[in-house]
Order: structure tokens, then C-alpha cells, then sequence
């Protein structure tokens, strides 16, 4: 019987070790993330008012909310826009050129 208990306990502590380790390697990864995405907002070409108002001319909406985030290593505005319907629009803003590259229904398009 203790063999077996002593199994069942090296099992549950390897598990939570596992378990620790796992967290902090996630906490690791999101703090990268977070100065990646730092750096990419201080080099944008725009400012977040420049890519609500591209957002709000292309698709004729006016914006809700906007946002900075990293969308596959790019650094984008995303602008949420209610349009004259009433519908909800999702655009994504490129922020190194100020291009259109997402509408709502995420069909990559840089628009010019």
C-alpha cells in the first residue's frame, strides 16, 4: 500500500508542479504580448482618431468603440460602427498605413 500511495502522491505533485509551471509560462507569454503590442501602438503611422474617422468614411457608420490590438503580428485599430440600419460593423484599421484591411465580415480587403 505505501508504494502505491507514494505513486499517487508523486503523480499529484507533478501534476500541480506541471500545473505552476503551465501558468507561469502563459503569464510570461501575455506579458510579451502586452510590450509587443506596446511597441506597435508607438510606432503607428495614425492615431486612434485618424482610424475611427477612416473607418467611419469607408463604411458610412458611426463608431461605438474602437480599440488597438495585434491581429497576426499587425498592429491594428479595430472600430465597432453602427450603421444607418442599425447594424453593428467591425472594421480593422491598419495602423502602419491607415488602409480599410477587414469589414465585418472578415474578408481581408485593403481597400485604397
Amino acid at each position: 500500500m505505501t508504494t502505491s500511495k507514494s505513486a499517487i502522491a508523486a503523480l499529484i505533485g507533478g501534476v500541480f508542479i506541471l500545473g505552476v509551471g503551465m501558468m507561469a509560462f502563459a503569464e510570461s507569454d501575455r506579458i510579451g504580448s502586452d510590450a509587443q503590442e506596446r511597441t506597435a501602438f508607438q510606432k503607428a503611422a495614425i492615431g486612434l482618431a485618424q482610424a475611427i474617422s477612416s473607418a467611419e468614411s469607408q463604411s458610412g457608420g458611426r463608431a461605438m468603440s474602437a480599440e488597438f490590438e495585434m491581429e497576426d503580428g499587425l498592429g491594428v485599430f479595430e472600430v465597432e460602427l453602427l450603421a444607418a440600419d442599425g447594424s453593428e460593423i467591425e472594421v480593422l484599421i491598419n495602423a502602419s498605413t491607415g488602409q480599410v484591411m477587414v469589414d465585418d465580415n472578415d474578408k481581408t480587403k485593403e481597400k485604397h
